[in-house]
């Protein structure tokens, strides 16, 4: 098991790893600040990390952007302290996960969020930005 307890920036850490599909979820991000391009273009990734404590996080950056295969639900997520959300899940082309709990008030940066991310059909019209 890899630790990652102590890490506060995981910046392109899978970066065009078009092959990885390995399960996260045991991992504790809790510490972490910054998920800038984490899984950009990560074409085969599709493991559930929907028990990731983000509440940290401000910079979501590209973080999906490219990652055709990523489905799984990231609702419960507290992303209530990120500022940039641009381009988080452009190319995300499988991407169609409720996310209309998330708290997205702080955010200043949306730029094409969900641009070429085909599948992405959700309600969020109650976010309040």
């Amino acid at each position: 098991d890899w630790r990652v307890d102590k890490v506060t920036n995981m910046n392109g850490m899978f970066l065009q790893a078009a092959a990885f599909d390995q399960p996260l979820n045991d991992w504790w991000v809790d510490k972490v600040t910054s998920m800038v391009g984490m899984f950009h273009d990560a074409l085969s990734f599709n493991q559930d990390i929907s028990g990731w404590r983000v509440e940290n996080v401000t910079n979501m950056y590209i973080m999906f952007a490219g990652a055709r295969s990523f489905n799984r639900p990231l609702g419960d997520w507290r992303v209530d302290k990120v500022t940039n959300m641009c381009d988080m899940f452009r190319d995300a082309s499988a991407f169609n996960q409720p996310l209309n709990d998330w708290r997205v008030d702080k955010v200043t940066n949306m730029c094409d969020m969900f641009r070429d991310a085909s599948a992405f059909d959700q309600d969020i019209g109650a976010w309040d930005t």
